[in-house]
C-alpha cells in the first residue's frame, strides 16, 4: 500500500535503551540528540540538502520548505532558524520556519518519552498555501505528526505533500512491530 504522504528517513536510529551498539549507531544517536536539542551541525545541513536536492531537481521554484512544529518555540528557532537559512542559500527553494508553529510550549518528546499531540499548531495566516511542500521533521517512530501536518498542509491546498527525516526510529531484535510496518510502507524507495 502506498502512503499518501511519501518521506525519505535520512538515517536510522537506535532508542538509547539499547546496548551493545555499533559505533555508527551510537553517532547516529548523538547525531539525532544534538540536532533534538537545537545544535544543527553543518553535518546535519549538508544531509539536508542532498534529501532536498533529490526531491526538488531543478523545481526549487515549485517547492517551499516547512517544519514539523518542536516542542516549544524555543527549541523550534534552535532546530529550524539556521537550516531553513542555509537551504534557502544552497537551493533557492523557499524554506520558513515560522510557517507551522506551537501555539504552547510541550514537554520534549525525548524527556518524557510520548509525542505531543498536534492540536495547538498555528499556520501562518498570509501566505499562499497552494504550492508543494517538504515537511521536516526531527525523528519519525509512528508517523502520526508528520500525517497530521501533511493533512493540515492539505486541507489549506496544498498541492503535495512529501517528507524529510532527519532520523527513522528502528528497533533492533525484536519482531516486526506495527509502527515499524507502518514506516515500511511509506517509505521513498531509491529506484
Amino acid at each position: 500500500m502506498k502512503s499518501k504522504y511519501p518521506f525519505r528517513p535520512i538515517i536510522k536510529y537506535i532508542p538509547s535503551r539499547y546496548e551493545n551498539l555499533q559505533d555508527w549507531q551510537k553517532r547516529n544517536q548523538d547525531l539525532v540528540y544534538d540536532f533534538k536539542n537545537g545544535y544543527c551541525r553543518q553535518e546535519h545541513k549538508e544531509l539536508f540538502i542532498g534529501a532536498i536536492k533529490n526531491v526538488i531537481k531543478d523545481k526549487q521554484e515549485e517547492w517551499v520548505v516547512c517544519f514539523v512544529p518542536a516542542s516549544t518555540g524555543d527549541r523550534h528557532f534552535e532546530r529550524y532558524n539556521e537550516l531553513a537559512d542555509y537551504i534557502w542559500k544552497q537551493t533557492r527553494c523557499e524554506a520558513d520556519p515560522m510557517l507551522i508553529m506551537r501555539e504552547f510550549n510541550q514537554v520534549p518528546i525525548h524527556t518524557k518519552g510520548r509525542q505531543g499531540q498536534l492540536e495547538d499548531v498555528k499556520f501562518k495566516e498570509d501566505f499562499d498555501y497552494h504550492k508543494n511542500f517538504i515537511v521536516i521533521d526531527d525523528l519519525i517512530t509512528t508517523g502520526t505528526s508528520f500525517r497530521t501536518i501533511g493533512d493540515l498542509l492539505m486541507e489549506r491546498g496544498a498541492l503535495s505533500v512529501q517528507g524529510i527525516i532527519f532520523a527513522m526510529t528502528i528497533h533492533p531484535n525484536l519482531p516486526q512491530r506495527k509502527s515499524n510496518h507502518i514506516i515500511k510502507r511509506t517509505m521513498i524507495r531509491d529506484k
